[in-house]
């Protein structure tokens, strides 16, 4: 079990972060931008986080771990989908944010990587997925 001070620190940094995505790119963000918005050190930052790709790795392990361990059958391909815009839409704040945040890292590394190796698909399927993904960011944009 988290101690409560770190559940709060890992909290105003998760905070922060999403709130610098939302004003400005991934790649121009600041580990030191992120410590003075989320008010903590930048020991305590180091403490839970290498750097901010390990910040952005398990903000996205958290929002999409669950929604792709379990492997899918061909023939369940549309509860998958369905599954997927359903957590998409529960989430759409947070996922907004990575998915605009002109982020290569995310939307083409991790969202597309993390389909491929939980999926047992074919090539024309991974394409398939990588299309949706740009479909689904487009969408975001619209809302």
């Amino acid at each position: 079990m988290m101690d409560r001070r770190v559940k709060k620190s890992r909290a105003a940094i998760y905070q922060a972060f999403l709130t610098l995505l939302n004003q400005k790119s991934y790649e121009s963000l600041t580990v030191q931008e992120i410590i003075d918005l989320a008010d903590v050190g930048r020991s305590t930052f180091y403490a839970h986080f290498e750097t901010k790709e390990a910040l952005l790795e398990e903000m996205c392990q958290d929002l999409f771990q669950h929604t792709f361990v379990e492997r899918y059958q061909a023939s369940e391909l549309f509860d998958a989908t369905a599954h997927i815009f359903y957590h998409f839409r529960k989430n759409q704040d947070k996922i907004a944010t990575l998915l605009l945040s002109k982020n290569i890292y995310f939307i083409l590394t991790f969202l597309f990587n993390f389909i491929k190796l939980n999926f047992p698909i074919d090539k024309w399927k991974i394409i398939y997925y990588y299309c949706l993904i740009k479909k689904l960011a487009l969408y975001l944009i619209k809302c």
